[in-house]
């Protein structure tokens, strides 16, 4: 599994797996989700006892409000270095999943999230967090 970043000796560890999807349209221009923290993949924190498909079908349909067909996992990669609210070095574990967005079933939930597509690389560069836009790397060529 690939790894990003580093967590200073003896910092407590908060672990936060989470499920992403990388979906390309026509085109060949990836999905992002514009957030007011920034841009990421469709996906987020896995709640509880949920899949990481179930929680990118849950993270997917409030972002985006559409339905998604999984086509398979592409990789994982952790991400250190981040601290939470109580001081703690957060090790985020990324499941990367090739994804196809359905139709739209409701409107996003998300506060402030907006779908767009973006060429592969100025995705890339605008992901906020490495292990993400390394997954986009991953990505089978369209």
């Amino acid at each position: 599994m690939r790894e990003f970043g580093v967590c200073a000796p003896g910092m407590p560890v908060v672990e936060q797996p989470g499920a992403y999807g990388l979906a390309l349209d026509h085109e060949g221009r990836l999905a992002v989700i514009d957030t007011p923290e920034g841009f990421c993949l469709p996906g987020g924190g896995i709640e509880g006892a949920e899949t990481p498909e179930a929680t990118l079908r849950r993270e997917v349909l409030e972002a985006t409000g559409r339905t998604l067909s999984l086509q398979g996992k592409i990789c994982e990669a952790v991400l250190y270095g981040t601290t939470d609210r109580n001081g703690a070095c957060v090790h985020k574990i990324g499941f990367f999943y090739q994804i196809i967005l359905g139709e739209v079933w409701q409107p996003p939930t998300g506060k402030g999230c907006r779908l767009l597509w973006l060429p592969r690389i100025e995705a890339r560069s605008c992901l906020s967090q490495h292990h993400q836009a390394w997954a986009v790397s991953q990505v089978a060529k369209g």
